[in-house]
């Protein structure tokens, strides 16, 4: 009994108000950037890679499926359940008391109800020691007050579900002549570490 409507909504904040007047030169910095996306909001980008010095390096070295559920304990009722999340949380914390040692200044990032969310009164789940930090994934855009730390420990993923990527998609391009394949599945790879020169590749699944 209902009917949802995905559709684009026009950029305008950059439209020249006079014929006479040109439009101000964008450039936009994403890494993710790609034509047939970038294509439908902007006429004819141009897309360069930009190289630019490395200033940290990421390295997965285990790979574990962390849920915000299954490392936090308020979310179940069985007892189970809950003790199980409460052994994976404690392992989680171990790290981070291994990570934040001798004075190590870390930032650990995860989801509102693992990091907290001062705002709206949430609290963590875990702790840091004096000097390092707790943030959630949408509190990082355009802060800077974090590179000086140490490590950035990332617990879980800022991953929407696969509904709402599948209708970012149609509304981005609902006027597109192909047709949409949207399976409703996410599909997986296998990604690289980030290994010492000489040794084999190591891979886990994304």
């Amino acid at each position: 009994g209902a009917i949802t409507v995905h559709h684009r909504r026009d950029i305008t904040r950059f439209t020249p108000r006079s014929r006479l007047r040109l439009g101000p030169d964008i450039r936009i910095l994403d890494a993710t950037a790609v034509q047939s996306t970038t294509s439908v909001l902007f006429e004819d980008p141009e897309i360069h890679t930009v190289r630019v010095p490395r200033r940290a390096y990421v390295i997965q070295c285990v790979s574990s499926l962390v849920s915000t559920r299954s490392i936090n304990p308020k979310a179940h009722t069985a007892p189970d359940a809950v003790a199980e999340s409460e052994r994976r949380l404690a392992e989680v914390q171990l790290l981070i008391d291994q990570l934040s040692a001798n004075g190590q200044k870390l930032l650990v990032v995860g989801a509102t109800a693992i990091t907290g969310n001062p705002t709206k009164g949430l609290s963590p789940v875990v702790s840091v020691p004096e000097g390092s930090a707790l943030a959630h994934f949408n509190a990082l855009r355009g802060v800077d007050v974090y590179k000086d730390f140490d490590a950035v420990l990332v617990i879980g993923r800022n991953e929407p579900p696969i509904q709402a990527v599948e209708n970012m998609a149609r509304a981005l391009h609902y006027d597109s002549p192909a047709a949409l394949r949207l399976t409703g599945e996410w599909s997986r790879e296998v990604r690289g570490y980030s290994v010492v020169a000489g040794q084999e590749m190591e891979g886990v699944d994304v």
